[in-house]
């Protein structure tokens, strides 16, 4: 699990009602940054040695505390007196596992942070890219320090960034009738459409443009990135111009009823007996009680202890946000039709820690993190990632191999695929470009991993700013001369929505997804290309049984 908590520290880097129309505050100057005031708070920011002003730790939401514990977030409290903005706020409460840190962090978390040009006016309208970090529902860990920074930095200063913490873990994603009636579901994805409203409302006093917001996440930021371009069936209005889901983590999406076990289990281990009970807990005591716990299943061994999934909360269908399952809104033509940026990794799945010693444990492993896979699912992802001696590794056991390469391309990359050409084949024809990250780190390679997930972001954020278990940043080296056709591509399409725009000389064309084509990023060989048929076969596995694995 060592290799899940290095990629957990890659991934740091609402209401129903309608977005506000951008309104614009005055700024000034002050001693030793620059004085913004929003009109509930006047935030001191400061400036770094690169140029560029951090408001870091800003309030967009009230503390989610006591009776607002699974309540969508409320609007920022009044602040009397100017409040100092450098440095991060605290981030929120992750779900207690043996791979996750134990790192300062509280309820109190609803902060946000604005990177941008010391150079910039009110009258500057930059572009924005509104940054939603993974962790797979259930984690938070510390901000990556200047990562922002240099990506502003590096794009020359022509864009902002903003980074914020939402809710996770029961605080964020806890579903029941219960708090259906005396709350909010999925208050971690109303967070998020917090945050955007926050940004059109604010960010045009930090130089931001509210009318070109670009939303960029990865893992299951990619994810939710995807979950908002399908928000309430895509109606308008959209807070957001264009989305990069890279990585983008497509777990099952459940009914409330079938996730109602995760409430009675958190009632149970706190000995409560109702919500206002929950509610009541100090932090301590409920956080006490957030620990993991596997999912109920028919094919369970009532000799054995259940085994416990990687991740184990995910958001709802609570008939709002979700009126229906995502892909059915997706195969619908109700989301949001804006330019789309997505991809994944060549070995989405090696960083998940999924050792195997027999085909019967990979069909275990998956089991447990997807109990409604079927016994016929089982046999036919056997057939398609049987043993595979080529892929050996004496870091691994026999049939490592085989189970991240089903994991990967079943809960990664293949329902990336199916988002793409939906997407893509809507009656709008909203532009699409693809790619396949192929940069292989030797320590990587060496490891067996690969081109783990989120391998890319690295090179987006600027090299530095990911973790490898193994010690070694080709980016600093062998790979560097990647990290600018990496960023020009990225840049280019938050600036202008193609990433073709401002990409770096001598990169080729990234041309528009057609169905089965994608750009592979590769040092020194990147390349339009299209997909590997056997691959395009399995992704047809995957893509019929998505309705069963409800993703």
């Amino acid at each position: 699990m060592h290799l899940l908590l290095s990629l957990l520290a890659t991934l740091v880097l609402t209401t129903n009602g309608a977005v506000s129309s951008p309104i614009t505050h005055n700024t000034s100057q002050s001693s030793n940054g620059t004085t913004i005031n929003l009109g509930y708070a006047t935030y001191e920011g400061s400036t770094n040695g690169l140029g560029i002003n951090e408001f870091l730790g800003m309030r967009y939401a009230a503390p989610p505390l006591v009776n607002l514990r699974f309540r969508a977030p409320r609007d920022p409290l009044n602040e009397t007196s100017i409040v100092k903005a450098d440095a991060h706020g605290s981030i929120c409460m992750s779900v207690i596992q043996t791979f996750v840190p134990s790192n300062p962090s509280s309820e109190d978390c609803l902060f946000i942070d604005v990177y941008t040009p010391s150079t910039v006016s009110p009258e500057s309208k930059l572009p924005v890219v509104l940054w939603i970090q993974g962790g797979a529902y259930t984690s938070k860990l510390p901000f990556l320090p200047n990562s922002q920074s240099q990506s502003v930095n590096d794009n020359n200063n022509n864009m902002i960034v903003v980074t914020f913490n939402f809710r996770v873990g029961p605080y964020g994603f806890l579903a029941s009738e219960a708090i259906r009636h005396d709350g909010d579901l999925n208050v971690g994805l109303l967070d998020q459409q917090k945050a955007m409203q926050w940004v059109q409302k604010h960010i045009s006093s930090f130089g931001g443009n509210p009318a070109h917001v670009v939303l960029m996440g990865t893992s299951s930021g990619g994810g939710d990135v995807l979950h908002h371009l399908a928000a309430y069936a895509g109606n308008p209005p959209h807070p957001f111009v264009g989305a990069i889901a890279s990585s983008s983590y497509n777990t099952h999406i459940l009914p409330v009823q079938d996730l109602e076990f995760q409430y009675q289990d958190l009632l149970h281990a706190t000995n409560c007996t109702d919500l206002s009970c929950l509610r009541a807990l100090p932090t301590s005591a409920f956080q006490a009680a957030n620990t993991a716990r596997p999912y109920p299943s028919p094919n369970s061994n009532p000799n054995s202890s259940p085994e416990i999934p990687i991740f184990t909360y995910a958001p709802c269908i609570d008939g709002t946000f979700f009126p229906q399952h995502p892909i059915s809104l997706f195969q619908n033509g109700a989301f949001a039709h804006v330019p789309l940026l997505l991809g994944n990794t060549a070995n989405e799945g090696t960083i998940f820690g999924l050792e195997a010693n027999s085909s019967a444990q990979v069909r275990s492993l998956l089991r447990t993190n997807y109990p409604e896979l079927t016994n016929g699912s089982l046999s036919r992802i056997e057939q398609l990632y049987p043993y595979d001696a080529a892929s050996q590794n004496v870091h691994h056991t026999p049939y490592f191999a085989s189970a991240s390469a089903a994991y990967g391309e079943g809960f990664f990359t293949c329902p990336s695929l199916d988002i793409a050409r939906l997407v893509s084949g809507s009656a709008s024809s909203a532009p699409v470009w693809d790619y396949r990250y192929n940069v292989r780190d030797p320590a990587n390679v060496a490891a067996g991993l690969g081109v783990p997930h989120t391998w890319e972001i690295d090179a987006v954020w600027g090299p530095g700013f990911a973790v490898n278990a193994y010690g070694s940043n080709s980016y600093a080296g062998a790979d560097a001369s990647i990290v600018p056709v990496v960023q020009g591509y990225w840049q280019s399409f938050v600036r202008g929505l193609n990433p073709n725009a401002w990409r770096a000389v001598g990169s080729p064309e990234w041309r528009r997804f057609g169905g089965d084509d994608w750009l592979v990023i590769q040092t020194n060989g990147t390349r339009m290309e299209r997909r590997d048929e056997s691959e395009m076969a399995r992704c047809r596995f995957w893509d019929g049984i998505t309705d069963g694995l409800n993703q």
